[in-house]
């Protein structure tokens, strides 16, 4: 495997993760269970696509940050935090990914009264 097929088999990978990741988090809550406790296979999936996610991205994957970024950015975690997002963002834009490049030209630019 040659390293244009594994770098998209990572992708597929992530992209697919973050669609369970999306699925799950939108899923409804069992409301008769402990505080805490996770009653959902697919939000037990979800927790460990997100902790895959985290453990690439601290590896330095840029498709791995922007990833946790938009996790961050758009609110789909637990812990989400927009400032971070937009570390994780940078640090991608940083390694070359374009689409955090272009993620973060658009959201520095918006909200920093320069754009819309």
């Amino acid at each position: 495997m040659n390293d244009s097929t594994a770098a998209k088999n990572v992708r597929q990978v992530f992209f697919c993760s973050s669609l369970v990741l999306t699925a799950c988090l939108a899923a409804p809550i069992d409301a008769t269970a402990e505080p805490g406790a996770i009653t959902n296979a697919s939000a037990v999936q979800s927790k460990r696509a997100v902790i895959s996610i985290k453990a690439a991205a601290s590896r330095g994957d840029p498709e791995a940050m922007y990833l946790l970024a938009m996790l961050h950015v758009e609110g789909q975690m637990p812990e989400a935090d927009y400032d971070e997002g937009m570390r994780w963002l940078k640090k991608s834009a940083a390694k070359g990914n374009r689409d955090a490049q272009r993620m973060y030209a658009f959201m520095d630019s918006a909200f920093s009264g320069e754009g819309c």
